[in-house]
């Protein structure tokens, strides 16, 4: 269990093994394949993490490189939103051929930084952990900016319906407050 400098106690939302805490707002958390360092706001009854890296992503979704698209999360409800950050690089492995000389991030992988970025939000349940985030229908896709090298994509997600191991999530990706993409997710956890 966590236990915050006011005395209340709250429920560990993804059964994680906590090695050490610090109160007063800030809890140091150590899963089995990455140390967690998360801050932790107390609303009601919600739990809202904030900060993971992406080592700490790396823990909860089973994504790696060149695939994992999102670099770190800056605010959590696991099972409700996120919202996620992907550091847009000119080195990216599809600039090469999308397009040469005019790099174009392309749509099919923003709408999987938002799938991506939902699926941590599902995993981070406890009733899901060390599961998978499947595709299982794309809604309403579109595009609206160009996404370039240099650019901060900033995604949110919020998780919609969720019953048994099916759900659908409405998430957008943004560069600079601009919306670049937004999509409806349908997804089943394996």
């Amino acid at each position: 269990m966590w236990h915050t400098a006011f005395n209340e106690t709250i429920k560990n939302p993804a059964r994680l093994k906590i090695k050490s805490i610090t109160v007063y707002g800030t809890i140091s958390v150590v899963t089995e394949q990455a140390p967690l360092y998360i801050k932790l706001m107390l609303t009601g009854k919600r739990c809202i993490m904030t900060k993971m890296t992406r080592k700490d992503i790396e823990a909860v979704i089973p994504h790696r490189d060149p695939f994992i698209l999102i670099d770190e999360v800056v605010e959590i409800e696991p099972g409700k939103m996120v919202k996620a950050i992907k550091f847009v690089k000119e080195e990216e492995y599809y600039f090469k051929g999308h397009f040469p000389g005019n790099p174009i991030m392309p749509g099919v992988l923003q709408v999987e930084t938002i799938a991506q970025a939902g699926a941590v939000g599902v995993l981070m349940l406890p009733e899901n952990r060390g599961k998978v985030v499947l595709f299982a229908g794309i809604d309403k896709a579109r595009f609206k900016r160009l996404v370039r090298p240099g650019d901060e994509l900033v995604i949110e997600v919020e998780i919609e319906k969720f019953r048994r191991n099916i759900g659908k999530g409405r998430g957008r990706a943004m560069v600079d407050g601009e919306l670049a993409c937004s999509a409806e997710i349908m997804f089943a956890v394996s």
